[in-house]
């Protein structure tokens, strides 16, 4: 009987492994995907597509681990009653909502981080954590490694002005596949970390000397796209190393403490450099960082009247204006709002609320205890396993400091799972044999192939959810170039209905003097988003309203925006 366990365990075993190495590949097809001719939005709605993908294949994995939760081992348990915990209270939260339901469950245009992208990051951890191979790390190791090359390569060709893609964007032209250059340094600082170990780590002359070509251009990369989000990764990540060499050669508690100390200090003279202050104030100064921390604070405030329930999932957009303090409106002025805290762990609260707050920490210092006690019992060594660890611990740096983009997001929490999984494995013991072995192979092999049909109808599954959004937003490019007002009409309407889109066609329609339908559209917008500052601004000044449309609208603008429409 143990015998036959232990032949049904290794062969679930080997289904998750399965899962998550394709899991890793959709992951990448994720970052990389890019849709300029068919969608409005090319960059987002895509990676949306694929991470629900991804994560709801996951789902009916986790259910099935939940059904023999007490066969699970310890920590396996921990992480999956975590993730458990952080779901339900995000699906708390969606009972108590105030967000239109198409902006709960796909989110803001540009960003798509609803309550179905939130989960399926989740998701993707929890499949990530069930596998407790080292092959399967070396999988997720190449696999992450390859799509950074991919992204690299093309960012290079944006640089040369070889683009085959002709992008209207107003940022620096290098932005790889993830549509700002903020992102596109971030992915480039995460996998030039995790190539730092084939430095050290590989016998073989060439992938040395690969491993640090692809680094240079990396770092290459962040400088060029005016982004010190991707340089500071890849500096960190070298602190790191260098630290964890000079520990393995001299093994002295204070030369350590000492090197924690000095790189602590260099940190902070660089972070008040950024800010404009200290030695370096002159040559590291850089204005995005006071605006962010104007953000930060102005999301505090959301939060602190908001803290049970959030603002609404990803609602941050709607209420920046009302929360928002004097010294932000003279530093960025009355006609610049975001809908991102720009820090990822303040941008969860403001949807979620503090509960789903803490229970995201705990999933990530469950992670991080895990994936420094494998490090420590490896005696530091330098693989494959801790160059994925520099990776994410670089992303959870940037994470600090930026939006929530699902092409890094998928990678950040896919890794997380991978290191926590690995990093509590059990060491393997010799099983032996055993005269009724074979006759629970059949039963096993039934048991793998139905597994895998389980994650095969999870993926479908977030492939039909996930599908809407992306069907509307091509729907709503081609009848943007159909030019037909019918159509437009009626792809400004379908579901998921965004209020970027709905405002976006109501100005159309205004300059091309079209009153009635852009009244029609306008009612529309607003009764799917009654609290969207841009609707309510073109109610208020639109010709076709009445004077008490007009009347409501400048109440809620007051409301909204207390600092400029509030005043008399």
């Amino acid at each position: 009987m143990s015998s036959s366990r232990n032949q049904s365990k290794q062969h679930s075993l080997a289904v998750n492994e399965r899962a998550v190495n394709l899991t890793c590949y959709i992951a990448g097809i994720a970052t990389l995907a890019i849709t300029p001719f068919t969608s409005f939005d090319p960059i987002n709605v895509i990676k949306f597509f694929f991470v629900c993908i991804a994560g709801f294949a996951g789902l009916f994995l986790l259910l099935q681990e939940l059904i023999s939760f007490k066969k699970l081992i310890q920590a396996q348990q921990m992480y999956l009653m975590v993730s458990s915990m952080t779901m339900l209270s995000m699906l708390f939260t969606f009972m108590f909502n105030s967000s239109p339901i198409s902006q709960t469950l796909y989110g803001t245009y540009g960003r798509n981080t609803g309550l179905l992208a939130s989960l399926s990051l989740i998701l993707i951890s929890v499949t990530g954590a069930l596998a407790q191979s080292e092959n399967t790390i070396s999988r997720a190791y190449f696999v992450f490694l390859v799509t950074g090359i991919i992204c690299g390569i093309y960012c290079v060709f944006q640089f040369l002005g070889l683009d085959p893609i002709a992008w209207s964007s107003a940022y620096n032209p290098v932005y790889g596949t993830l549509g700002n250059p903020n992102f596109a340094s971030a992915f480039m600082g995460m996998t030039g970390s995790a190539a730092l170990v084939l430095l050290f780590s590989s016998r073989i002359v060439f992938v040395k000397i690969s491993a640090f070509a692809f680094i240079l251009v990396a770092f290459l990369i962040t400088v060029v796209s005016e982004s010190w989000q991707g340089t500071a990764m890849i500096l960190i990540a070298t602190a790191v190393m260098t630290l964890i060499q000079i520990h393995r050669m001299f093994r002295k508690k204070f030369i350590s403490i000492l090197m924690i100390l000095t790189m602590f200090t260099l940190a902070v003279i660089s972070f008040l450099g950024l800010m404009g202050e200290g030695p370096l104030g002159k040559a590291l100064q850089k204005g995005t960082l006071s605006i962010r921390i104007d953000y930060w604070r102005t999301a505090l405030s959301a939060i602190r009247d908001n803290w049970l329930f959030g603002v609404g999932i990803d609602g941050f957009g709607d209420v920046f204006r009302k929360y928002r303090d004097q010294a932000t409106l003279d530093r960025i002025g009355p006609n610049v709002w975001t809908n991102s805290a720009h820090n990822i762990y303040l941008d969860l609260t403001l949807s979620y609320g503090v509960f789903a707050l803490v229970f995201v920490v705990c999933l990530k210092l469950l992670v991080l205890k895990a994936a420094v006690a494998k490090v420590r019992s490896s005696n530091y060594s330098i693989n494959l396993y801790f160059g994925l660890f520099l990776a994410w611990i670089s992303y959870e740096v940037q994470a600090l400091i930026s939006i929530n983009q699902l092409g890094l997001g998928v990678w950040g929490w896919l890794l997380a799972g991978l290191l926590y999984g690995s990093g509590t494995q059990r060491k393997k013991t010799n099983q032996g044999t055993h005269p009724t072995a074979s006759k629970s192979a059949l039963k096993s092999r039934k048991n793998s192939e139905y597994q895998s049909l389980v994650w095969f109808s999870g993926a479908v599954l977030g492939m039909l959810v996930a599908l809407p959004a992306l069907i509307a937003d091509s729907n709503f490019k081609s009848s943007m170039e159909s030019q037909k007002l019918d159509q437009i009409v009626k792809a400004t309407k379908a579901f998921p209905a965004d209020a970027y889109r709905i405002a976006y066609i109501v100005r159309l329609l205004d300059k091309a003097k079209l009153d009635a339908p852009s009244v029609e559209l306008t009612k529309f917008g607003l009764e799917k988003f009654p609290m969207n500052y841009d609707l309510n601004l073109l109610q208020s000044l639109l010709p076709g309203f009445s004077i008490e449309e007009k009347q409501e609208s400048e109440r809620v603008l007051a409301e909204l925006n207390p600092l400029v429409d509030g005043k008399p």
